[in-house]
């Protein structure tokens, strides 16, 4: 058993970064911290984690070396730089103010967002090359609500709408007639 004593001003670091970190390395490590302080054992640490027995004790040893500084600043991963914008939210978030008819490059009459079209928009407004998964991804991941997958064509009749509910609001009037029992 590990035993991991924390400072208030420690304890209210570890609890400040739950709430203002989006990132899961960091969140997940002041977790496990705030665990381990709290009396928690290593091994329901690594069932309620998810994680390894020499991961934990790694959290611990950064922490017991560094402090909580070394738990909140992560090292960037090598490897290949993404190449998208850094503000790709803000474009997604701007596209889907207008609809996808209002924009020039696009060329569809199309009112409704979908994948295929938010793809074609990044690939021809802002040369963004990304694939269908990746943007419902990142759209997951900025909370962008997103109800099509595929289009749907609506009417260029500019009275559509208005006729759209009179057929609904008749169709929830309408009753089926009751077919009478004939008695023999």
């Amino acid at each position: 058993m590990i035993k991991i004593t924390l400072s208030d001003n420690e304890k209210k670091e570890l609890s400040d970064s739950l709430l203002r970190f989006n990132k899961d390395l960091v969140t997940r490590k002041a977790r496990v911290i705030l665990y381990l302080s709290n009396g928690g054992r290593i091994t329901k640490a690594m069932e309620a984690f998810n994680l390894s027995r020499p991961t934990i004790y790694r959290y611990v040893r950064e922490f017991e070396n560094k402090g909580v500084e070394s738990l909140l600043n992560i090292k960037p991963i090598p490897g290949r730089p993404s190449r998208l914008p850094d503000n790709i939210d803000e474009i997604i978030i701007d596209a889907l103010k207008r609809s996808p008819a209002a924009i020039e490059c696009l060329d569809t009459s199309v009112h409704n967002w979908t994948l295929e079209l938010m793809r074609d928009y990044l690939n021809r407004a802002h040369n963004v090359n990304i694939c269908l998964s990746y943007i419902g991804y990142l759209m997951d991941k900025f909370r962008i609500r997103h109800i099509y997958s595929r289009a749907i064509m609506t009417s260029p009749d500019p009275q559509y709408n208005e006729k759209r509910q009179v057929v609904q609001t008749l169709k929830k009037k309408w009753k089926p007639a009751r077919s009478k029992k004939v008695k023999e």
